[in-house]
């Protein structure tokens, strides 16, 4: 089963069912024979330009149908990573983002989509993201702006 098989595989599964993690992701692709790890999952849902929407208070993954779809989801990332982010922490040039479960990955995908001056990097996993400045003194005006947006 090839690379381009499994994303529209993803794209049938977020079509026809309510999926919230990234984990459930996984465990429906491995239920239908495809041996996926939940770092191919992250990629494939970044690459896909999949989003997180709130249907009946329960945030889920959606394909986005088109441009004007993406306008009204830049609100909606923002609505989520205001709901979702629970702490900013600063180390040395190391910005930790803490989310609610399961939202980490959304966070991310929304944070590198802003194109941060001074962030050379970032990993988003379940519940946290990683960022990495490009000095101890950006750290903190970094962690300043996301702050901002709560």
């Amino acid at each position: 089963m090839d690379r381009n098989e499994r994303k529209r595989k993803i794209i049938e599964i977020v079509k026809n069912n309510a999926v919230e993690t990234q984990e459930e992701l996984v465990a429906l692709l491995q239920t239908m024979g495809y041996n996926v790890t939940q770092a191919t999952i992250s990629r494939d849902i970044k690459e896909l330009k999949l989003v997180k929407i709130n249907k009946d208070g329960h945030y889920r993954y959606a394909v986005a149908a088109d441009d004007s779809a993406l306008a009204d989801v830049k609100g909606n990332m923002l609505t989520l990573y205001r709901e979702t982010v629970e702490r900013i922490t600063v180390s040395l040039n190391l910005i930790v983002v803490r989310t609610k479960a399961g939202n980490g990955g959304s966070v991310a995908a929304m944070l590198d989509s802003l194109s941060l001056p001074k962030v050379i990097g970032s990993i988003g996993g379940d519940d946290t993201v990683l960022l990495i400045a490009e000095s101890v003194s950006a750290a903190p005006e970094i962690a300043d702006k996301l702050r901002e947006l709560f």
